[in-house]
């Protein structure tokens, strides 16, 4: 891979009955809340990294998809190598183009468990959507701005 590109992936608003949506806060770098994500493999479907980056990070993909974005939205990564370090960037990479897909929790709370083989968050909650935007760190504010606003007639 060539310094510049954005890597392709997806990632997914989980909601609850209460239509509160799940977070994890990053391993090694806390105080960043952040929405399930991930990259997609090679020959592999967006719906398909969905369901293996959901399995990966929460330890379980019990959603039901109500709506995908209308377009691939994307983010650049931050510069500094501290941060880079924190939230585990690759150099490769100068940002993320991802499918974001609208998810119903349909599991029970024991389904969820984020002590997986490839452990990224070390905490998770479920937030009022007031404090997702807010507590997301500072490079995907906007990002999730924009999330919500186009998944709003579901939350």
């Amino acid at each position: 891979m060539q310094l510049g590109l954005y890597r392709n992936g997806v990632g997914a608003v989980i909601i609850n009955d209460q239509r509160h949506i799940l977070t994890g806060e990053k391993m090694g770098a806390l105080g960043f809340w952040q929405l399930p994500q991930g990259g997609v493999r090679h020959r592999e479907s967006y719906e398909e990294a969905l369901y293996r980056e959901l399995e990966e990070e929460i330890g379980t993909n019990r959603v039901v998809i109500v709506k995908n974005t209308s377009k691939m939205m994307s983010y650049l990564l931050p510069k500094d190598p501290v941060s880079i370090a924190q939230i585990g960037g690759n150099n490769n990479y100068i940002g993320q183009r991802q499918l974001w897909f609208l998810c119903r929790f349909i599991g029970d709370l024991d389904d969820i468990n984020i002590t997986t083989q490839c452990q990224e968050f070390c905490s998770y909650r479920w937030n009022k959507l007031d404090d997702i935007v807010k507590s997301a760190p500072d490079f995907k504010k906007e990002l999730y701005s924009n999330l919500l606003q186009e998944f709003s007639d579901y939350l």
